[in-house]
């Protein structure tokens, strides 16, 4: 077997919007486990290992969360969640978690990208400085909101369009998935839609059409291996 190279390039990726989710069944509580275990109030028995789910949940480091399912036990009515850490109280507080999950039915692919640009994620700080100090001190306080804004082929009757349309409308939150082929990565996240329906237009240059995808969760990376 080839050796996987430490770079890769995002040549032949794919991406996708959620295009339909199933009915949300309650969540009772989630474990704290390296991978998390979702208890639910009842069985679903429309969610299987290898699917996407959608979690809101009272942790609010897990609310509007998109995770891969690894395991679902009918009896227990329990649902575990693939590389999903939980296990620190602090951040989870144990017994806590309640909300909803509901499955991702369904991916559109979106059209042809030509750029993928990434704003916010960054470090804010705050200085401080006490009387014995020389020197004033940057503490790390909170991370800006992130969003990726991607450039795209306009076309009025691509399917994805009227669901763009609808998002930007609704500002109901979704999901995300990219695929990169080279790194072997499936990337996905909790998202709200901004979709400028306007095209830009030059001569001799393709028309295109900018999306921005606002991070509602945190991006979880799932190898081919997962």
């Amino acid at each position: 077997m080839a050796k996987k190279l430490n770079y890769n390039i995002p040549n032949g990726a794919t991406f996708a919007l959620a295009s339909g989710f199933g009915a949300e069944t309650n969540i009772t509580s989630i474990s704290n486990a390296s991978e998390a275990v979702v208890k639910l109030t009842a069985a679903d028995a429309t969610i299987k290992a290898g699917d996407f789910v959608q979690i809101f949940s009272a942790w609010t480091n897990l609310d509007a969360y998109v995770a891969k399912v690894k395991a679902v036990d009918a009896t227990a009515n329990t649902v575990t969640l693939a590389e999903v850490d939980t296990s620190n109280t602090d951040i989870f507080p144990a017994g806590g978690g309640a909300g909803t999950i509901r499955r991702i039915s369904g991916w559109t692919d979106l059209p042809y990208i030509t750029t993928i640009a990434n704003a916010g994620n960054e470090q804010q700080t705050t200085s401080f400085q006490a009387i014995q100090m020389e020197q004033a001190r940057n503490l790390n306080t909170f991370k800006s909101a992130a969003s990726q804004t991607f450039t795209m082929t306009h076309n009025a009757t691509d399917p994805i369009r009227k669901t763009l349309e609808a998002l930007d409308a609704s500002q109901d939150i979704t999901a995300y998935k990219m695929y990169n082929k080279n790194s072997k990565e499936t990337r996905v996240y909790g998202c709200q839609v901004s979709f400028n329906t306007l095209p830009a237009t030059a001569v001799n240059e393709v028309e295109t059409c900018q999306l921005v995808l606002n991070l509602q969760s945190k991006m979880k990376i799932y190898s081919a291996a997962a």
